[in-house]
């Protein structure tokens, strides 16, 4: 099957560089022939037109004065001459049959003579195209292409007139011309002959390759008995000696794959990837002791051959579509996966191997990669990474903003005192104060330092932020609720940063309702066991999960103008009081942060 089919593709590679050039040629040659053929008919059309007019012997007007017939109109003038001159047309196209043959009097602007085909209504029928033709213009032979003529009808001609003069004057001229489809005749005549030719060519070439690819073929299928024998001896390609070489290279080939699969075998077993090669039922035939490590728990003795890697893996509890092998097996190509095996994060690559000759699966080639430190690591260094970018952030917000803060704090001081509205001043500096705090616990995210603490409540906090909540929600048409629980335990808090703490939850609350219909946030207090919750729930428009996971990452947002500081503040803010901050959302139900403080801080 093989060899038919190398067969018809070395045949049709053979035919086409052959029959290309040989039809190309063909067609140029036949071109160039159409030319000829083009020059030769205008050649032969003039000399005939001119014959023509050489056979005319007598004047026109000697003839019309001869017959009576000067004072005759133009059609009884034309019937006369015609009487004349159409034996001459007659005589000459009898011996030129594919030729058309006329004459034409200028004066009468009739054709008084033509044959093939005459009829008096061509002569008694005015032919003012005539006039306008070369002839009359340059009074020289001339040679055209015509869509019709009364010759032939409604049929391309190429046409040849000659001049007429008489004493002096031109009075008209003869023509001569032939049907295009006669001059296509030949040309349509030579392809078709070098077509043939070509074809004849191409069968001998290919009985010729026929003869000699069978007779190579059966010597190459010697070669590969003997060489999948394993038999090096020479007698066999006695009748094909230029084979010998190939066997002698087919046998090195084969001591060194030898050598090389052993070396293979070596750098497998040595290396720090996990190894391993499953049949197509999935039983392990190869492994490397990597991959005897991996699966240390899942083994005796240190082997794991003739057992089912398949079956092992899915006691463990791992899904069929999450096993890689079976994966592989099927067709599917896994490069660089990650995935989660015996405690480790693994990057599995797993692809199937096939049978040479009948392309059957074989099995399936696995290799692991312990990339659990590489990933910590990672994660680590990713954090770090935008830590060190908020530092830089903060000292530059410090630098930029602090210093006009201070300036204008020095101002409104001063001109608090000369103002008799003192308390409105007041409330300005109370402002950059606080703003000046926020600022501070900017620089604390950066820092994660540790703040200076004191007993206090977390409802009186809370309390004391609620004219600055109130304000704000009827400004932006959203309720809010306190429900704080009474009796709450004092706790260890830094005031101005549970101040920023509350503060930021509720903006973050408060954006989410931009698209309910009835926005509602609830700060609530609870006291739990031995800690103390602190929850901001609203009905806005809920996390996304695929969201959810990065929300209180540094400069995380969704938001047009927002800086994705916001929950990062949140969570260093609870990080330093040891509490822990976890988030609840639905998508349309709305989202709860919740802040667990303990009450006992060792």
């Amino acid at each position: 099957m093989f060899e038919g089919i190398l067969l018809k593709k070395f045949c049709i590679i053979i035919s086409i560089i052959l029959l290309v050039p040989l039809l190309s040629f063909g067609f140029y040659t036949a071109e160039q022939e159409k030319k000829y053929i083009m020059l030769e008919k205008e050649e032969e059309l003039v000399n005939l037109a001119t014959l023509i007019g050489r056979r005319i012997t007598l004047n026109f007007d000697d003839i019309l004065l001869s017959e009576n017939a000067v004072q005759l109109s133009d059609e009884q003038k034309a019937l006369v001459l015609n009487k004349y001159l159409q034996p001459i047309t007659e005589s000459i196209a009898s011996a030129y049959p594919n030729y058309g043959i006329g004459i034409v009097s200028r004066d009468l602007v009739r054709r008084i003579a033509l044959a093939p085909g005459f009829s008096e209504d061509f002569i008694t029928e005015p032919a003012y195209q005539s006039l306008g033709l070369k002839v009359y213009n340059y009074g020289e032979p001339d040679v055209f292409l015509q869509m019709r003529s009364a010759n032939w009808g409604p049929k391309p001609i190429l046409a040849a007139t000659y001049p007429i003069v008489q004493n002096g004057k031109l009075v008209g001229h003869t023509w001569a011309n032939t049907k295009i489809e006669d001059i296509h005749l030949l040309y349509t005549k030579s392809i078709q002959q070098w077509i043939l030719f070509s074809l004849g060519i191409w069968l001998a070439v290919m009985i010729v390759i026929i003869f000699f690819f069978r007779r190579f073929n059966s010597s190459i299928k010697q070669l590969v008995a003997q060489i999948s024998e394993e038999d090096d001896g020479h007698k066999a390609l006695a009748e094909f000696p230029q084979l010998l070489p190939v066997l002698d290279t087919v046998i090195g080939l084969r001591n060194k794959y030898l050598g090389e699969s052993e070396k293979l075998k070596l750098l497998i077993n040595a290396s720090p990837f996990a190894v391993v090669v499953v049949d197509s039922d999935g039983i392990i035939t190869a492994h490397n002791q990597e991959y005897a490590n991996m699966n240390r728990h899942l083994h005796v003795n240190g082997t794991m051959l003739g057992t089912s890697a398949i079956h092992m893996l899915q006691k463990e509890g791992i899904n069929e579509e999450d096993i890689v092998l079976i994966r592989a097996l099927k067709g599917e190509t896994i490069v660089q996966q990650t995935i989660s095996f015996a405690g480790k994060i693994w990057l599995a690559t797993a692809i199937r191997f096939y049978h040479a000759e009948t392309n059957a699966v074989l099995g399936a080639l696995g290799v692991y990669g312990d990339i659990t430190e590489r990933e910590s690591l990672r994660g680590e260094l990713e954090k770090l990474d935008r830590l060190n970018l908020v530092g830089e952030m903060a000292a530059s917000v410090a630098h930029e903003i602090r210093n006009p803060m201070t300036t204008v704090r020095g101002y409104l001081q001063f001109m608090s005192k000369k103002s008799g509205d003192r308390d409105r001043y007041d409330i300005l500096i109370s402002e950059l104060d606080r703003a000046n705090s926020i600022i501070e616990d900017f620089l604390s995210l950066a820092r994660s330092r540790t703040v200076a603490k004191e007993l206090c409540n977390l409802n009186e906090i809370i309390t004391s932020l609620q004219p600055l909540l109130y304000a704000d929600s009827v400004k932006n048409g959203i309720l809010v609720e306190l429900e704080l629980e009474a009796g709450l335990p004092d706790l260890l808090l830094h005031k101005k940063a549970i101040k920023q703490l509350v503060l930021n939850l509720y903006r973050n609350a408060a954006e989410a309702m931009s698209i309910a219909a009835a926005g509602r946030i609830v700060i609530r207090t609870t006291h739990i066991n031995e800690y103390i919750c602190l929850e901001t729930q609203d009905n806005g428009c809920g996390i996304p999960p695929d969201r959810l996971k990065k929300v209180m990452e540094p400069f995380y947002t969704t938001k047009g103008n927002g800086t994705g500081l916001g929950l990062a503040v949140c969570l260093s803010i609870a990080g330093q009081h040891n509490a822990d901050l976890t988030i609840d959302s639905t998508v349309g139900a709305g989202t709860a942060v919740r802040v667990t403080f303990p009450l006992k801080v060792s």
